[in-house]
């Protein structure tokens, strides 16, 4: 433009007075780092408002709109400004321009979000003309830092201060019309083409800025590919711009303006402008195309994000099964805990009725102390009666105070009187160290209770000596059984060898007479453990018993100890206080001066009463104490014999459980699986019939098989034991009886009769019609033994007995214990 233009334009402009401050000897390098640093993270084209080494000046006209600010704070943490509101360039602001609005709003929601961030801030003033701009390239260089380092290892160090001069000046429109000047309509241009018409320069436009578009395609970019692509932009930009100006003379010199340094390009004819406009809409619609590709990429990463979620959830919904799972599994344990909860309760109303039985023997002991209340009343009665008399005789020293002649001789009464008092203190004395005599002594009989524990102890000691001793016969028991044991592989062996070499009947004798008597020192041997495990539970049940008396009688000598310690101190106090109270009156009676046969005589009655009290008080210390000495010699001698029980007792259950895994062993030599054979009688009327077993011991039965031949043949078959036609119910019992005992060791026992109808099974294990004692079946006395052996050992263990009997007959199970006379049968 020329020189006239110049000045009209600087004429036109109205004076403001703007702030300006310098700093002394300030570094502009903080400065430069924030700005060098906002340009890379939002790129040139949205921080080209910004030179990278800007004047505080510059650096406030590029960041006053809020928009780098919002885009920066969003790329460090995101989602911090949800909603950033375009505005037009800082280059083109003007103070009476809608887009005000638009900076306050980002400005105002940057703060609020760095407030929330805990990073330093600054005031919306601070981006005007003299506000303090080193708080906002602080908060800058603060977003850096926590950028940099991370949220977890941020922190930060404020600037230090520095002095500054703020002075005043003139700023008229030469300023900035010099800065549009050089710009020309090609700026204006670039904001239609960006905003849309001028008339709509400062609203939001609908399909987004030119430095938006031009930011996404930076985003990716290498840092040494930026200014290139930028400079190709810019050129192809200038190009558009020279084809939509026209020819105009004020125009081209606009252009010629701006862009001195290039040749002024050549103008496009229509045909050329048609060309490139295709051009451009082909590009357009390619990239739309792109972005749908993009788009169906996006919704295909979302439809498989979708897969993966609803995998977890079926993951997180078998999770939540075994979860439920495992509450049922703890809510059973619940269940538990809660029947042992029960037992405890028992336990506790047991105890419970222990105390009651305590709670009537401390009534009875309350009692006693009544008896003894009522006494002390009796005395009390006899201490008012005694008052009584004192008031009298009180009005007769009122009636004979005008005797004086008799004061001598009363004065002499009262010193022997004192002489008396002092003979009682001296008696007092003697009183007390009697006593203190009493506290030693027991002090002596504590010692020798203790000497009594350290010889309890050794017993104790003697005793476990004792056990090692037991524990030696158990070895050597055990010792004994491996003989057993190799005894009965042996005899096995035997017993084969014979099968193999068909040994002759008389050898077979023989093996059986080995067997037998293997069974009877086995049976001896369970004998002897039956009769110690009664001896030990008796004993253990004394032990507890005598324990819990010894218990009950050393808390009761406790509270009688402390009982009678109580009333002793009572009576000391009492008798404290009287003596206060008789120094009283004889000091009131001195003042008195009155002597009376007749007090003399009441006096000296009083103190023979006062004596035998004393007297009565002695006797009964003395029983007392006499009662707690005893009391605590039968405690002693009580928690020795208890000693000595619970010692006996010690090793009872390791002894039980070693007896019967010994006894469950024995059993198990003889066979885990035994099988046993019984011949039926004949049946009435059948004795003369023939019958097919040729020949029977107590180990084989032969029985005879006719053939296809004609022939007869004969097949041996061996069994456990084989009970004859002439065998009792009770023959058959005893060698099933010693299992009863292995089940309530915890061991399964099944025992169960097998044969063809009518071959006498449920005689064997029931019984006749009507039974006897001697006709009783397997069965029910193998009930007996369980309800006998569980009723003998219930100071020990409770049993659960419960009984289901069935019957399979063909092929069907039947249940033999229904009531209502109908026979229920199960699917076999």
């Amino acid at each position: 433009m020329t020189g006239s233009e110049d000045a009209g334009m600087t004429t036109a402009g109205e004076d403001t007075e703007s702030e300006y401050m310098t700093e002394d000897e300030e570094d502009p390098t903080d400065r430069y780092d924030a700005a060098r640093w906002l340009r890379k993270r939002v790129g040139v084209v949205v921080a080209r408002d910004l030179p990278a080494e800007p004047s505080e000046e510059d650096f406030r006209q590029g960041l006053r709109s809020g928009m780098v600010l919002c885009i920066v704070l969003n790329k460090i943490r995101s989602g911090s400004v949800p909603k950033i509101v375009n505005a037009p360039s800082a280059l083109f602001y003007t103070p009476d321009s809608t887009a005000q609005a638009a900076y306050f709003e980002n400005v105002k929601n940057f703060l609020t979000a760095i407030e929330e961030m805990g990073l330093p801030t600054f005031e919306q003033t601070d981006l005007e003309p003299g506000g303090d701009f080193s708080s906002v390239v602080d908060c800058i260089l603060a977003m850096k830092a926590y950028s940099e380092s991370g949220a977890s290892d941020f922190t930060w160090t404020p600037r230090p201060s520095r002095s500054r001069k703020t002075f005043l000046r003139n700023n008229s429109a030469p300023a900035m019309n010099a800065f549009a000047r050089s710009q020309g309509v090609s700026i204006n241009e670039l904001l239609a083409d960006q905003f849309g018409d001028g008339d709509d320069l400062e609203e939001e436009c609908d399909t987004g800025p030119l430095y938006t578009i031009v930011s996404d395609l930076l985003e990716d970019r290498e840092e040494e590919d930026i200014p290139i692509i930028v400079e190709n932009i810019l050129n192809k930009v200038k190009e558009e711009f020279a084809s939509r100006l026209g020819v105009t003379t004020n125009d081209e010199q606009g252009l010629a303006a701006i862009e001195s340094p290039i040749s002024q390009p050549k103008p496009l004819t229509k045909e050329e402008e048609i060309k490139k406009l295709e051009e451009e809409k082909a590009a357009r619609e390619q990239e739309r195309i792109n972005k749908e590709k993009e788009l169906r990429a996006q919704q295909k990463a979302k439809k498989e994000e979708e897969e993966r979620i609803k995998k977890e959830k079926e993951l997180l919904a078998q999770q939540e099964k075994a979860r439920k799972e495992e509450e049922e599994r703890i809510q059973r344990e619940k269940e538990l805990l809660a029947q042992q909860e029960k037992a405890r309760k028992e336990e506790e109303e047991r105890i419970q009725r222990e105390k009651e039985l305590l709670a009537q023997q401390e009534k009875a002991r309350k009692e006693e102390e009544e008896r003894i209340q009522r006494e002390k009343e009796l005395l009390a009665q006899q201490e008012k009666a005694r008052k009584e008399e004192e008031e009298r005789i009180q009005r007769e020293k009122e009636l004979l105070a005008q005797q004086e002649k008799a004061r001598k001789e009363e004065e002499e009464r009262i010193r022997r009187e004192k002489e008396l008092l002092r003979q009682q203190e001296k008696a007092r004395r003697k009183e007390e160290k009697r006593i203190k005599r009493e506290k030693e002594l027991r002090a002596q009989k504590a010692q020798a209770r203790k000497e009594k524990i350290e010889r309890l102890k050794r017993e104790k000691e003697l005793l476990i000596q004792q056990a090692k001793e037991k524990k030696l016969e158990e070895q050597r028991i055990r010792r004994e059984k491996r003989e057993l044991e190799k005894q009965e592989k042996a005899r096995r062996r035997e017993e084969e060898r014979i099968k193999r070499e068909n040994l002759s009947l008389a050898q077979k004798e023989k093996a059986r007479e080995e067997q037998e008597r293997i069974r009877q020192e086995i049976e001896l041997l369970a004998l002897q453990e039956k009769a110690k495990e009664e001896e030990i539970a008796a004993i253990e049940l004394e032990g507890i018993n005598r324990e819990k008396e010894l218990l009950l009688e050393e808390e009761k000598a406790n509270k009688e100890e402390e009982e009678q310690e109580r009333i002793e101190r009572e009576k000391e106090e009492e008798r404290a206080r009287k003596k206060d109270e008789y120094r009283k009156r004889m000091d009131e009676y001195n003042k008195l001066h009155v002597n009376t046969p007749k007090q003399r005589e009441l006096i000296g009655q009083q103190d023979n009463e006062l004596q035998n009290l004393r007297s009565t008080l002695s006797t009964a210390k003395t029983d007392v104490r006499s009662m707690q000495d005893n009391c605590q010699e039968e405690a002693d001698n009580l928690g020795k014999h208890v000693d000595t029980l619970c010692q006996a007792a010690a090793g009872y259950k390791k002894v039980l459980e070693e007896n019967r895994k010994l006894y469950n062993q024995v059993q198990d030599l003889k066979g885990s699986i035994r099988v046993y054979c019984r011949v039926r009688p004949s049946l009435p009327g059948q004795e003369n019939q023939v019958t097919s077993v040729d020949y029977m011991d107590e180990e084989t039965v032969t029985i005879i098989v006719p053939s296809k031949s004609g022939k007869e043949g004969r097949k041996a078959s061996m069994f456990n034991k084989v009970f004859g036609p002439s065998a009792t119910q009770e023959e058959v019992f005893s060698d099933t009886q010693p299992l009863i005992r292995s089940v309530l060791d915890g061991f399964n026992v099944c025992i169960f009769a097998c044969g063809q109808t009518g071959a006498g099974k449920t005689y064997t294990l029931t019984g006749p019609a009507e039974l006897t004692p001697e006709t009783t079946g397997v069965t029910y006395r193998a009930l007996n033994d369980l309800f006998l052996i569980s009723e003998e050992r219930k100071n020990l263990m409770n049993y659960e007995i419960s009984i289901n009997m069935i019957e399979i007959y063909n092929d069907e199970i039947w249940d033999l214990l229904v009531t209502d006379g109908t026979s229920k049968s199960y699917p076999y």
